[in-house]
């Protein structure tokens, strides 16, 4: 029997599917859904959830704008508890779950443009090349309990890259015209945004609105090692307006 965990909106309190193999960030779903009309306000018709998990962002979201939502994760069962959560909220309809490496997501998109691309991806802007290393030898299928958390939390690739760093670089591609990447993140991952925004420049987006908010360490579920409130930043970015740039 699947576990339940619950995540809450202005609009409503979803009661989504969960796993101890999933990653669940609910508490940055939550300011990410509490914090989102105040940096977002166009009406997307097709959103990209990277890195989905049970599906919480994906979730708000396509409850909100009633469009195509594409959702992709590399852990089978977090694409499996998404589906069956999507259903639940009768959404699978215009859901499209992929499980798949996103490093590979490019071959399987056919060119599709997407207006808004959200991520809460694991970000580390702390990491040793012998982390690293071990990454590069580890998958999803042999991992126990507390090394499948270290792994999802903190990824990179061998090159030193994360996920965020893929999704800026196929955005380049894949995002529509005056599309917009939201990714949202804490200061329990990641001491300062700079992070992510030289990431974004250098991949030629820019930031484009942010939000700020904070929330308590029950709600990510580190109290046993944070005493403090966590500071959670949602960076919004956009292309990079050149000369000749027609908005």
């Amino acid at each position: 029997m699947k576990m339940i965990s619950v995540f809450t909106t202005k609009e409503k309190t979803y009661s989504l599917k969960v796993d101890k193999y999933v990653c669940n960030k609910f508490g940055l779903a939550e300011v990410f859904a509490e914090q989102f009309d105040n940096i977002y306000h166009e009406f997307p018709s097709n959103i990209l959830d990277v890195g989905c998990g049970v599906g919480p962002l994906s979730i708000f979201l396509a409850d909100k704008f009633h469009c195509q939502v594409t959702a992709t994760d590399i852990n089978a069962i977090a694409c499996k508890l998404c589906a069956s959560n999507a259903e639940k909220y009768m959404l699978r309809s215009i859901f499209s779950i992929v499980q798949v490496d996103f490093r590979c997501f490019s071959e399987l998109s056919g060119g599709k443009k997407y207006d808004l691309i959200v991520s809460a991806p694991p970000v580390d802007d702390n990491i040793s090349e012998n982390t690293i290393s071990l990454y590069a030898r580890n998958d999803f299928s042999s991992l126990d309990d507390k090394s499948f958390s270290f792994l999802t939390n903190s990824w990179h690739d061998e090159k030193g890259k994360d996920l965020s760093d893929y999704i800026f670089n196929f955005a380049n591609n894949n995002l529509s015209e005056n599309g917009s990447i939201i990714i949202v993140f804490c200061d329990v991952d990641c001491n300062s945004t700079e992070y992510i925004v030289n990431k974004a420049v250098s991949c030629g987006f820019q930031l484009d609105n942010s939000a700020t908010d904070y929330i308590s360490p029950e709600k990510l579920g580190v109290e046993d090692f944070v005493k403090r409130t966590i500071c959670v930043h949602l960076l919004m970015f956009k292309k990079e307006k050149t000369d000749g740039y027609q908005s």
